[in-house]
């Protein structure tokens, strides 16, 4: 009896998982249907982000093209529709799926964004906005390079940096100039991420008495890492001096 009992429960048990799968197959069949960027975009205008979620999903699975330019343009227009929200907190993580996409395509929301300070200052210089793709990018950047705004200027060092190759030596080295010490220090650390160059590293060298601590530490770091061993001395000093933020910089 007892066993009987027991095989009619796994009957059930069956019955419904098997009800709920096909219920859940429904379900996502009508999401399926459903789809579409406009269908996503509601979503999210009435605040459901779950709702908005399962649409993108959806869309992906009746496309079966994850990459595609039409959905990275959807993901583009569910960024910018986070990026306009009233919470830091949510234009910091729409921020921060931006920097999933970098590309030559992608430059004006990412200059829009720094432009407009959508968010803030740190979280641009601490988490800055790398190139994920960097087929037709250079030419931006280097304009972007001479940009009037400090924090695109900033944005352009570090894309420099990630892009690397003889090209974006020269671009880095102007940048050696800059008014903004972030900037300066940027070119610095980009260019010993690059390798030993005796132009260029002559042209850090006068960087090592810069006005900033940070950007001097910096460049001598990098030269004494080129093999400039003659700077060894100034590299101990200057850690063992009486700044304690320049030990946790470096």
């Amino acid at each position: 009896m007892r066993h009987l009992c027991r095989t009619g429960s796994i009957i059930c048990l069956v019955t419904l998982v098997a009800g709920s799968s096909l219920w859940a197959q429904d379900l996502a069949s009508t999401k399926r249907e459903q789809a579409s960027p406009q269908r996503i975009l509601q979503s999210l205008r009435q605040g459901d982000r779950d709702e908005a979620l399962e649409y993108y999903r959806a869309l992906v699975n009746k496309t079966k093209q994850l990459h595609a330019p039409s959905l990275r343009r959807i993901c583009e227009v569910v960024i910018r529709e986070a990026l306009e929200n009233n919470s830091v907190d949510v234009r910091i993580q729409a921020a921060r799926a931006l920097a999933h996409a970098v590309d030559a395509d992608t430059v004006p929301l990412v200059l829009e964004v720094l432009r407009q300070r959508k968010v803030p200052e740190e979280l641009i210089v601490n988490e800055p906005f790398l190139p994920v793709r960097t087929e037709g990018l250079l030419p931006l950047v280097k304009r972007a390079l001479e940009d009037e705004d400090r924090m695109v200027r900033i944005w352009a060092v570090h894309a420099l940096a990630e892009i690397g190759g003889p090209e974006v030596v020269e671009p880095l080295c102007r940048a050696l100039d800059d008014p903004f010490v972030w900037v300066r220090l940027q070119a610095v650390l980009g260019l010993g991420r690059l390798g030993p160059n005796r132009a260029s590293q002559a042209l850090i060298r006068p960087l090592c008495n810069d006005p900033s601590p940070v950007v001097a530490l910096d460049a001598v770091a990098v030269l004494v890492g080129h093999g400039e061993e003659d700077l060894g001395p100034r590299l101990r000093e200057m850690l063992a001096g009486n700044d304690p933020y320049l030990g946790r910089h470096f």
